[in-house]
């Protein structure tokens, strides 16, 4: 392989055999029994050429002449490969990954890195990272780690997330006047960033006859004057007066 090779032999067949002896340049690698045939030397670089010297042991006699073995070690395999089909869903308080691991029986795991930084190790295909603040930018690298420890290069994806969504406006809004109050209802949005409403009371102004008489149209708008802020879904306006005509505007503000 790139890595180690394997030695194989026929032992003689004598009762002076002792053994087998390993050499490399004249220093000894392993010194093995009778009943071995076969030794492998690990270590080795690839594409790399070796000699090695094998000898037979005969006890008192010393060692038999050598046998000389000379390899060459295979080219190192293709690196593993990447994750495939990288995914982002993206939120303002969320990042969603997925992919694909490669489909190679050397793959161990996956790593996740944040802005350079390890946040996940894994097997599976998926991380959500929930430590996200709104409109921000984010760098990810995702590795492959192959079962002798080589990481990848990784697949690199930079993502924004997305802005805090609106809250909403209030619903189902009704007003009952009566000649001394206006009593105001509505239902709050259904959000964990909701704080409180804000009501807004305009008194709209007759048109007089003759702007009546000459076709002239009063333009209504939103309420711009503020009388009241609650986080409840009611107020009772007791500061109307009878057979006037008023303009209300119900906001929402969030918690940001």
């Amino acid at each position: 392989s790139d890595k180690s090779a394997t030695l194989n032999w026929d032992n003689p067949a004598i009762p002076q055999f002792i053994g087998a002896v390993i050499m490399k340049n004249g220093v000894q690698v392993a010194k093995l029994p009778a009943t071995d045939k076969t030794y492998t030397i690990v270590g080795l670089q690839a594409e790399t050429n070796y000699t090695y010297q094998l000898y037979a042991a005969y006890g008192d006699d010393g060692l038999s002449d050598p046998r000389t073995i000379t390899f060459d070690t295979e080219p190192p395999p293709p690196p593993l490969g990447e994750v495939l089909a990288v995914e982002l869903t993206v939120e303002h308080n969320q990042i969603l990954l997925e992919w694909k691991n490669p489909a190679d029986n050397r793959y161990k795991e996956t790593i996740i890195y944040k802005d350079g930084v390890k946040v996940k190790t894994t097997t599976e295909q998926s991380f959500l990272d929930k430590d996200i603040e709104p409109e921000k930018s984010y760098q990810y690298r995702i590795t492959t780690i192959a079962q002798d420890g080589t990481e990848s290069a990784g697949v690199v994806k930079t993502v924004t997330s997305k802005p805090l969504p609106p809250i909403g406006e209030v619903n189902a809004l009704t007003a009952v006047a009566k000649h001394n109050k206006v009593d105001l209802s509505w239902e709050i949005p259904e959000s964990e960033r909701f704080k409180h409403v804000n009501i807004y009371r305009d008194e709209i102004q007759e048109t007089a006859l003759i702007d009546k008489f000459l076709g002239v149209q009063t333009v209504q708008a939103e309420a711009t004057t503020k009388i009241f802020e609650t986080n409840g879904t009611y107020f009772n306006d007791l500061t109307v007066k009878a057979e006037t005509t008023y303009e209300y505007t119900v906001s929402t503000t969030s918690i940001e």
